[in-house]
């Protein structure tokens, strides 16, 4: 059985700024060991009684009954580990299969439903500064496409 309780006043405490990431380039970026800076962190305010409540100037941090302690002693054999972030899988040790596959019908497939959302997106966000500001990291996340079907 789990017990839940919601938490409606969650604030933006910091997130690295969006060039982190981008150094390097793609040919640095898109290999691992990679990190895009591709995170954010919140915290969870409660009121003074650590309860839940709505976004109120007065709520404080919410403290928790427990949480996990961070120890800042040398390491030794055997201490836990935990290692946050893993992208859990890699395309970079394809088979010549999964290759042929990929170059000659997955890509293609994509860029051509990829071409589709950025030429919807296009005269709004060439029409607006607005619109083009709010969907900038959209149309970013979206790789262009270039000769022969190849993602550049």
């Amino acid at each position: 059985m789990l017990i839940t309780q919601n938490y409606d006043d969650i604030r933006l405490v910091g997130t690295p700024p969006n060039a982190i990431g981008k150094f390097g380039g793609d040919t640095d970026n898109w290999v691992w060991p990679r990190h895009t800076g591709d995170f954010s962190v919140f915290r969870i305010y409660a009121d003074k009684d650590n309860k839940p409540s709505k976004y109120n100037a007065d709520n404080v941090p919410f403290k928790p009954d427990h949480s996990l302690p961070i120890s800042l002693k040398p390491k030794q054999v055997g201490d836990f580990t935990m290692v946050y972030g893993f992208p859990g899988y890699t395309d970079q040790h394809y088979t010549a299969s999964k290759l042929k596959f990929y170059i000659e019908t997955e890509a293609p497939a994509r860029i051509n439903m990829r071409t589709h959302t950025l030429d919807l997106m296009k005269p709004a966000m060439n029409g607006n500064d607005t619109i083009r500001i709010q969907y900038s990291a959209n149309r970013q996340a979206l790789p262009m496409h270039g000769k022969n079907g190849l993602v550049n």
